[in-house]
């Protein structure tokens, strides 16, 4: 993978905004395996969700329907983290999902769910529970169920990645210091940039107060 695109999908956890839905959720259609790419998509989906429950959230739930109608197994499930941050009047759309057939990502849709420990979700566990009979679909709810009703001592909820990473793109990242040299990124011009030009990255802000800023 080059990293060009992933040092633009750095950048953009500080440009937060409607404009990233699309072509985020775009990176989910197709079957390559960015490994990095993926995992920083994952986190910029936790981070708009956060920012934008209402709105990307919606969004998000129609991309995970129509993956399904499909029945694709495209790498859709990146999109789930979204859910973490889902308000209470959207839960029963998501849960609606959970009848679909040909749902080829559901046991992690289950594991994201189970996550958010609610009761609505336990009675929709137990609801469907019997038409999994026989499948490992049946031992994941099972658990979760066993979760929520206190019948499992060693658990461990689980949280949207944006919350267990550092903030901090450069810390996580410094194992690959290499990868974020100067000479590689995207943005590096002949020109020298000032100050106060305008930023390269299209943001409409003064360079200082952008890029320039966010690499110090």
């Amino acid at each position: 993978m080059l990293p060009a695109p992933l040092w633009y999908a750095v950048v953009a956890e500080k440009h937060l905004s409607e404009d990233l839905f699309e072509p985020l959720l775009e990176m989910f259609t197709t079957e390559e395996d960015w490994d990095l790419m993926n995992e920083q998509a994952v986190y910029l989906v936790g981070l708009l969700a956060k920012k934008f429950p209402e709105s990307f959230i919606e969004k998000v739930l129609f991309f995970i329907e129509e993956n399904i109608k499909k029945e694709n197994k495209t790498p859709y499930i990146f999109s789930f983290e979204a859910l973490y941050y889902a308000k209470d009047h959207q839960f029963e759309r998501i849960h609606s999902m959970l009848d679909e057939a040909n749902f080829h990502w559901v046991d992690h849709y289950i594991r994201v769910l189970g996550d958010l420990q609610r009761e609505d979700t336990l009675k929709k566990f137990k609801e469907i529970l019997p038409k999994f009979e026989g499948k490992h679909t049946a031992i994941e709810l099972q658990y979760y169920i066993d979760v929520m009703e206190g019948r499992v001592s060693d658990y461990e909820q689980g949280v949207a990645f944006c919350e267990m990473r550092d903030p901090e793109w450069k810390n996580h990242y410094q194992h690959m210091e290499q990868m974020f040299a100067s000479a590689q990124s995207p943005i590096q011009q002949d020109v020298k940039i000032n100050r106060n030009d305008a930023c390269p990255c299209g943001s409409g802000k003064k360079y200082k107060n952008c890029c320039l800023k966010n690499m110090a």
